[in-house]
């Protein structure tokens, strides 16, 4: 079915779909224009799209034909200046080869053993939290949570990653995360150059003498300097047997497949996308739990005989018994799984198609710019129920045993698109998983907290993940 709300001669509908928040639009028209699971609309320059909005759909485009699509060359060549030629960017053959390599890498059992380090930092962050506030001789203070959670995540991916100390949450200045900071920082000019990045060739932006321009020459400059020279250290430490071998830098070396050149970009991919994606999810999380008092109390309750016992040292801090510990409390991974769902960090998946292929029986021709919306996706009342637009982490939770279930009420797995499917989907998604659900028992666990603002409008902006526009300032207050 074809959309044609508002269509302007050669720009189409193609402002419409980058209204905040990103996904709303689309969501719009999964619930108002007809359709079987496709619906067209013209973009700029009056180019076609094809927006999948059922299950089936999403399954042949992700699953199904996943190698007939790639991911849009123009997208491509930009992202891949700042996220890495890795295993995010590559296509084909070259990114069957880099999944088969990683998989173990990202393992269950990997991830269990790194809980230790998220527990740490977790820890850490409520620690420099509480620090600043005494310093302050207060008990409270208004906090811009975003830049918190970004200084916690690059840590913790420091560690878990590399095996190395970056120690941003006590206000030591790294190169790296001052760059990503620089880089991830929604600006107006920076979405301009996105977009334009998308419908001209890389080669005229670059020509344009703008600011952004520079910027983004020198910050991706230091980017790989400093992977470059991360990825030299852990291969001299390697190869003189100095390196303990549990950090995912040290795991990809062992394998032995991978040159310096490889590694550096992997290197990127991992910790740009490990980082931002999870501190974005840790900042909705704390909006959400801001925003519904009623759910940070029941969760604070949850956690106050559970974990509380462990950070007061009164249990074991292994990494079972902090795993175990964890994923196994029911409205904690309620929660999580809510927040995930109801803010995916990346709101759309742009793919074209290399060769002909099929949707739904029909004939896609190649070239066809494919959109998929996680946003509009996760929020679909036809696949969530008519509470889908709600925060409603009940909906994670079995109401007859109590425990945790793993669908959420969706009517297909296909209908949750926050971690992607098929051979595309994110390698990360249990290292991600793990990650905030000890970020959020943790925090919840030390503090209290509301908004600074109350009912202040918070807007989603993304460059690669969603954060909110002007940060996301909270009032936090020990919980004692």
């Amino acid at each position: 079915m074809a959309c044609s709300c508002g269509e302007i001669p050669l720009i189409g509908q193609g402002t419409k779909p980058y209204k905040k928040p990103f996904g709303e639009t689309y969501l719009k028209w999964f619930k108002e224009v007809p359709n079987d699971g496709l619906i067209t609309y013209r973009s700029f320059l009056n180019g076609d799209r094809l927006l999948v909005t059922s299950p089936k759909a999403i399954a042949d485009v992700l699953v199904r034909n996943s190698y007939h699509y790639e991911k849009v060359p123009e997208e491509r060549s930009i992202i891949a200046r700042f996220l890495g030629d890795g295993l995010t960017i590559v296509e084909g053959e070259e990114h069957q080869m880099q999944r088969k390599l990683l998989t173990p890498v990202y393992s269950l059992r990997t991830i269990k053993d790194l809980y230790p380090i998220f527990w740490s930092t977790a820890i850490k962050l409520t620690q420099s939290m509480s620090k600043n506030m005494e310093q302050t001789t207060k008990k409270s203070g208004v906090y811009e949570i975003n830049f918190w959670a970004n200084q916690a995540t690059i840590d913790l991916i420091a560690i878990a990653g590399l095996g190395k100390e970056f120690n941003c949450l006590d206000g030591v200045e790294n190169e790296l995360f001052t760059a990503y900071q620089e880089i991830f920082t929604w600006a107006p000019e920076k979405e301009v150059y996105m977009a334009l990045n998308r419908i001209l060739s890389p080669k005229i932006i670059e020509a344009i003498p703008w600011a952004v321009n520079e910027r983004i020459n020198v910050t991706t400059a230091i980017l790989r300097r400093v992977c470059r020279e991360l990825v030299d250290e852990k291969l001299e430490a390697y190869a003189k047997q100095e390196t303990d071998k549990n950090d995912i830098l040290s795991l990809m070396i062992s394998q032995g497949n991978w040159t310096a050149e490889r590694l550096v970009e992997q290197l990127l991919t991992f910790i740009a996308a490990g980082h931002e994606t999870s501190a974005s999810s840790f900042t909705w999380a704390c909006y959400l739990l801001a925003e519904h008092p009623e759910v940070q109390a029941r969760l604070s309750k949850e956690l106050h005989s559970t974990v509380r016992p462990l950070l007061a040292g009164e249990a074991q801090q292994d990494p079972a018994s902090i795993s175990g510990l964890l994923e196994n409390l029911p409205y904690l991974n309620a929660v999580c799984n809510e927040v995930l769902r109801f803010y995916p960090p990346v709101p759309f998946i742009r793919r074209y198609s290399i060769t002909p292929t099929t949707i739904l029986g029909q004939h896609i021709p190649a070239g066809t710019r494919v959109i998929l919306c996680p946003w509009a996706t996760n929020r679909d009342p036809a696949l969530w129920g008519p509470e889908a637009g709600v925060f409603k982490p009940e909906r994670w939770i079995d109401p007859v045993t109590g425990r945790s279930n793993k669908e959420g009420g969706m009517s297909s797995n296909f209908a949750n698109l926050t971690f992607s499917h098929g051979p595309r989907s994110c390698i990360g998604q249990n290292f991600a998983k793990a990650e905030l659900r000890t970020l959020v028992a943790v925090f919840v666990s030390k503090f209290k907290f509301q908004m600074a603002v109350p009912g202040e409008n918070i807007v989603p902006v993304g460059i690669v993940s969603v954060r909110p526009k002007d940060g996301l300032h909270l009032k936090i207050e020990d919980r004692g």
